[in-house]
């Protein structure tokens, strides 16, 4: 019979290795993100500092807003609405009814933006004016 012994520095390269090989499949594993549009009534142009501003709002990293920035704002002008997807979970959604964007996400919670004045709007009609959204 061999008896086989781990010595500390081959132990600690072993450990090294698997730690190393178990992080490198969690970065691969890391779920795509995706926007889909959603069909509302009414649609808005929004330009690049508005759709910045409402993904930081609704929680976004600058990362992922570099990437789904574009995708955004291409589904409020062209259908209304967009879901934000990170794999099977909807981050957030956003839709605009008349002059109003409704923004909701896991992270940020709900605002409701005004497109006309750039404000957030709290209730029914006070708006808070430090949102800077405002349409051009």
């Amino acid at each position: 019979m061999i008896e086989q012994r781990f010595t500390p520095p081959l132990l600690c390269a072993v450990m090294l290795l698997a730690c190393g090989t178990l992080l490198g499949g969690c970065q691969s594993a890391q779920e795509p993100a995706r926007v889909s549009a959603m069909s509302t009534s009414h649609t808005a142009a929004l330009d690049a500092p508005q759709v910045v501003r409402i993904m930081r709002y609704a929680g976004f990293s600058d990362e992922q807003i570099l990437d789904l920035g574009t995708d955004v704002r291409n589904a409020v002008a062209q259908a209304g609405g967009a879901n934000i997807r990170i794999g099977e979970r909807t981050e957030a959604l956003l839709a605009v009814e008349g002059q109003t964007l409704h923004v909701s996400s896991r992270s940020g919670g709900t605002q409701l933006i005004n497109l006309q004045t750039g404000r957030i709007v709290d209730g029914a009609t006070a708006e808070k004016p430090d949102a800077g959204i405002s349409q051009p």
